[in-house]
């Protein structure tokens, strides 16, 4: 998701999704399963859901099945 931007829920903030900063090195998703399908605001440490867009997942299926034909 490298490039997404994300609005806060909470406070409004604007911030990009990066999954690799200091934010989630504490989470025990992260460690799990990498990426968990919340952001942390880091304004506020909000836990915002990201809403994937139902045809972009979908698209991404069909190629990854693809690539494996």
């Amino acid at each position: 998701m490298a490039g997404l931007r994300l609005k806060c829920n909470l406070c409004g903030y604007e911030f990009e999704v990066k999954y690799d900063e200091g934010l989630c090195s504490g989470c025990p998703l992260s460690k799990i399963k990498g990426k968990c399908g919340f952001a942390k605001c880091p304004n506020c440490f909000y836990e915002n859901v990201i809403v994937e867009d139902k045809r972009e997942s979908i698209f991404k299926k069909i190629l990854e099945k693809l690539k494996w034909m």
